[in-house]
């Protein structure tokens, strides 16, 4: 039977092969030797001093904490779950050798150490003798008991506690304090999945010396604590290093690295892939045995740790986020992506005969062409007044449409549907001896009011045929002669047959002064052999035509729902106005904790302020009002408020919670074009942008095929009207492709800080994207919900995993390829319109694979990173 002894210090019973008390851990060297104590015959307490082993559940502590029951992770200093009766709450009591009494001053330097991953000191007490803490209650499980458990832990949740351990060391630090013992045991796993570290800022007597050996409690105590050395920041940064080696590889550092002088483990990566190079280094770094040979602060290790929140659980600092270290990307991923891109591409070329509008219906006149056909109709009524400002632009009928929708069937192609209705496509010019000031930021047909005299205004169909003309009189003398009008100019432009018209009575008031009005109703005749019911109103002053209109007879049975337009627009404007008022509420939080990114919003919103000011610019280029720079300043810093709201709302919870998601775009903002990770986010949101347009146009021609009618045919002709038009426009989409991906992870972050829960943040803010594309599809909820559902989930993937840059661009490529008009036929006019947002596409996928894999040969190695075999790291 072996024989027992009895702790100087404590008096509790310990067996002659043990070299250290179970209870205060005093080694037995220290305690100045043992009392031996006969087999069988119990242990004597030493009178006066408190045993914490002796302790049972109900006993009370320094008459004021009730004992309920022990914990588990306190190791050789026992700790107790106890009621505190003063002040109603449980704490957990962990009692400290007899020896180590801390000075009631220390009290105050650990209660400054407050962070999520430490567990938090609240007070010191002494009963029987006997010094203890009393920390915040935890419940959970030793790292070093769950790894003995399960074995390994998965790269994801190894990093995550990296990240949780990293921070809780560097937040002891930066309090004044030191841990002196860091070890596996001393890590806890709570109940919540949150490490706490346990047993920080006590003297180095208090745990005893340990021998030198490669395994138990010496795995992860540097070399110099091994040789009698007092705690230092290194060599917690050592014990942290070693910790998180055995984490990420599930082996121990000190088996790789040996006992021989400079012995250096294999980088984590030789073990586990998927490790970033830069982690490795700071591991290494941290890992040798020389002590002034590693960071002087744990610093180091948190800002290598992807997604690390900072030492003190506020968030990083703005400059240091770019150095959160990039994800890689193989050169055969690239190449897998950019050949996405260029399929995806191929694919929307392919379905825009189907589904796009100018793919079924066409316009095989420019602008230009039909700009010299309106003058010219002009010319043969005798009008002579010289322009002062002309304007001309393409219009698309959408309640024309939505009735060319609705009698669709499947045996009909869509331009035999478009030739038994009123035309979808129209063509407006007018020109004005004065200058045209729009009251809004374009020049439309009716923006601004016709009503210079003068002024004139067509509008023609896509074939350049006269549908309607106003034409307000330059003078209106008192007495008028009674010329007699000739109508045949404008038969003539319409392409009409005057036969073929039947004289009626005009019903209609024109919107200009005339002496004489008139009324015709017949038939259009339009190819194939299809008769169209029409209705004309003209009228005349002084024997010339001013005004002309064609009208269809009658309107189909089932007129488009206007309802449903309303509550598209009404749903987005309550969404956008939510978006705002967080982002005001969380601007003003941020703003009041110090937190906000000043200089980083300000240049974001100067930028969009600039590009509304270009925007308006290019819409109305000779406008000079000061009414119309008021307006376009007013829709301008609209929208650079909004954008820098947002930005001050959201910037500071994902540089705290998440920087690597605002990491690239960071760098992006601070020119760092070239980074591999803003290559990698640029590739992949083009690859997600991509394939969520090719989605959305192949549900219109699904519910084609599934039932008969139409589905949603794009529009794109909004961006026809000329050189300014088409870069108008493209500023346009971009600053969309800002404000809206802004608008959605303010959202996100809202949900976030409320809930505590990502997975239910993406959700929503995934069914909000749904909602707003589903409520504007043409086609039934069974198809529209679905496919719909789809697109929008790659629209969320790219702001979830890959971050701030990589949405902006996803949502830029889709909407470029939306509201376009790409098609492969190249003889058409319009196809350089197209095809140039097209080329930009491909240009952004090529240039970001290049800078992604920069310094990679391009065309060798897998799809994952490589992983180094044998050998030990140079030193």
């Amino acid at each position: 039977m072996a024989t027992r002894s009895l702790c100087r210090c404590c008096g509790s019973p310990r067996y002659e092969a043990e070299t250290a008390c179970r209870s205060c851990g005093t080694s037995t060297a220290e305690a100045g030797g043992t009392t031996l104590v006969e087999p069988g015959r119990p242990a004597l307490r030493p009178a006066g001093f408190l045993q914490p082993s002796a302790l049972i559940p109900g006993m009370q502590v320094a008459g004021r904490y009730r004992i309920l029951a022990p914990l588990d992770w306190g190791g050789e200093l026992p700790v107790y779950r106890a009621a505190d009766l003063r002040a109603g709450a449980t704490v957990a009591l962990q009692f400290l050798p007899l020896h180590v009494v801390p000075a009631p001053e220390a009290l105050a330097g650990w209660r400054r150490v407050i962070h999520p991953n430490v567990c938090r000191v609240l007070d010191l007490g002494e009963s029987e003798g006997r010094a203890f803490l009393v920390l915040e209650p935890v419940q959970g499980e030793s790292l070093d008991a769950l790894l003995r458990r399960i074995g390994h832990l998965p790269l994801a949740k190894g990093l995550e506690i990296a990240q949780q351990l990293a921070a809780g060391l560097a937040a002891i630090h930066d309090g004044g304090a030191l841990h002196g013992d860091l070890a596996l045991r001393r890590v806890i796993l709570d109940d919540r999945g949150r490490i706490r570290i346990t047993g920080w800022g006590l003297p180095d007597s208090t745990f005893a010396r340990p021998a030198p050996g490669p395994r138990g409690r010496t795995a992860h105590q540097a070399p110099e604590r091994l040789a009698g050395d007092r705690a230092t920041v290194p060599s917690d940064l050592y014990s942290l290093a070693s910790i998180l080696y055995e984490i990420l590889t599930g082996r121990p550092a000190c088996e790789e690295g040996g006992d021989e002088p400079g012995g250096q483990p294999l980088p984590p990566s030789a073990h586990t892939r998927g490790i970033d190079p830069r982690l490795d280094h700071a591991l290494l770094q941290c890992l040798e045995r020389a002590a002034r040979a590693r960071p002087p602060s744990a610093r180091s290790l948190v800002q290598v740790l992807p997604g690390s929140p900072s030492p003190s659980g506020e968030a990083l600092s703005p400059k240091t986020v770019p150095a959160v270290p990039e994800g890689s990307l193989k050169p055969a991923t690239g190449l897998l992506c950019l050949a996405g891109v260029v399929l995806a591409c191929a694919g929307i070329l392919a379905l825009s005969p189907a589904t796009r509008l100018l793919g079924v219906l066409p316009l095989p006149h420019s602008g230009g062409e039909l700009v010299s056909r309106a003058q010219a109709i002009l010319s043969s009524l005798g009008h002579t007044v010289r322009p002062a400002e002309a304007d001309f632009g393409f219009a698309t009928d959408r309640e024309a449409l939505a009735r060319l929708k609705a009698a669709g069937s499947s045996r009909e192609t869509a331009a035999e549907l478009a030739s038994r209705h009123s035309p979808v496509h129209h063509f407006w010019y007018r020109e004005s001896p004065r200058a045209l000031v729009p009251a809004g930021l374009r020049v439309t047909a009716e923006d601004p009011p016709r009503k210079a005299p003068g002024e004139a205004f067509l509008q023609l169909d896509v074939q350049g045929r006269l549908q309607a003309l106003e034409i307000v009189p330059a003078d209106t003398p008192a007495h008028r002669p009674n010329r007699p009008v000739s109508w045949a100019p404008l038969f003539a432009a319409a392409g009409l047959v005057p036969a073929q018209l039947v004289p009626q009575q005009p019903i209609l008031v024109p919107p200009v002064f005339v002496d004489t009005l008139v009324a015709w109703q017949g038939s259009l005749t339009r190819p194939p052999a299809v008769s169209l019911p029409i209705r004309i109103e003209a009228g005349a002053l002084a024997g010339r035509p001013l005004y002309f209109r064609i009208e269809p007879w009658s309107l189909p049975t089932r007129p488009a729902p206007a309802s449903r337009r309303h509550r598209e627009e009404t749903f987005r404007n309550a969404i956008r106005l939510f978006a705002v008022a967080l982002a005001l509420l969380l601007s003003i939080r941020n703003l009041r904790r110090r937190r906000a990114n000043l200089r980083w919003a300000w240049r974001l919103s100067f930028f969009i302020f600039l590009t509304g000011l270009t925007i308006a610019a290019l819409a109305t280029p000779s406008a000079v009002s000061l009414s119309f720079w008021q307006a376009a300043c007013g829709e301008a810093l609209r929208n650079a408020a909004i954008a820098g709201l947002c930005y001050l709302g959201l910037e500071p919870f994902l540089r705290r919670r998440a920087p690597e998601k605002i990491t690239s775009w960071s760098r992006a903002l601070a020119g760092s074009f070239h980074n591999p990770l803003v290559g990698r986010d640029v590739l992949l949101g083009t690859l997600l942008g991509t394939s969520m347009a090719l989605i959305l146009l192949g549900r219109g021609l699904l519910t084609r095929s599934l039932t008969g009618h139409l589905g949603r045919i794009e529009i794109e002709i909004e961006y026809l009207n000329g050189v300014p038009g088409f870069l108008g426009g493209l500023l346009t989409t971009l600053m969309t492709a800002l404000l809206s991906t802004l608008g959605m992870v303010v959202l996100l972050v809202a949900i976030r800080m409320v809930r505590r829960r990502g997975d239910l943040g993406v959700l929503l803010v995934w069914g909000i994207a749904t909602a707003a594309l589903v409520l504007r599809a043409d086609e039934p909820p069974l198809v529209s919900i679905p496919v719909t559902g789809l697109a929008t989930g790659l629209m969320v993937l790219s702001w979830e995993r890959f971050g701030l840059l990589a949405g902006i661009v996803h949502i830029l490529t889709s909407r470029m390829i939306l509201e376009f008009p790409m098609t492969g036929e190249l003889s058409v006019w319009y196809a350089p319109v197209g095809l140039f947002p097209l080329v930009l596409i491909l240009t952004l996928a090529g240039g970001g694979f290049f800078v992604a894999v920069a310094g990679q040969p391009r065309f060798g190695g897998g799809l994952l990173p490589e992983t180094p075999r044998g050998g030990r790291t140079a030193r």
